[in-house]
């Protein structure tokens, strides 16, 4: 299987998914970490998992990374816990305050008080998306790397 990216025709919305396909092969991604065009019912989200053959260690790696960054807003990393209807295999990648807008009101809610009350931040989110995925790139050193292809059939659906 070829890679998607070449590196050059990343859109800011897939940056996330190409540098963290540099560290080890997905068996699950959502390429599109948000929406630029409907930004309240897809917020800047970033969900996947590594294969099986992944170190776990990579995951606590990466939540270091995502807590020391340093951008317009703060972000969060956790394994899926059951918000969303029932506990997961998937990490996620986040704004703080989208955690907690899905914690506090639900998902159903969540575009109507993004609309109404968090368009600022929701901007800032997508302008940290690109910073915060080459802070994590460089931590791991893996800027002049390709993509690491997904391998079929997956022994992890």
């Amino acid at each position: 299987m070829s890679n998607i990216w070449t590196g050059k025709d990343v859109k800011d919305s897939d940056f996330m998914a190409y540098v963290m396909s540099k560290m080890a092969s997905f068996a699950w991604v959502r390429i599109n970490m948000f929406f630029k065009d409907n930004i309240y019912e897809c917020p800047p989200i970033f969900c996947w998992r590594y294969n099986k053959k992944t170190d776990d260690d990579i995951y606590r790696k990466i939540s270091i990374c995502v807590s020391n960054f340093q951008g317009r807003l703060k972000w969060a990393m956790y394994k899926s816990d059951g918000l969303h209807g029932k506990l997961g295999r998937n990490y996620i990648i986040e704004p703080e305050f989208i955690r907690e807008i899905e914690k506090q009101h639900g998902i159903k809610k969540m575009p109507e008080i993004l609309k109404s009350e968090y368009k600022e931040e929701l901007q800032k989110a997508v302008e940290d998306v690109v910073p915060l995925a080459k802070f994590i790139e460089k931590e791991f050193g893996v800027e002049n790397s390709d993509p690491i292809p997904v391998t079929y059939p997956s022994d992890d659906n």
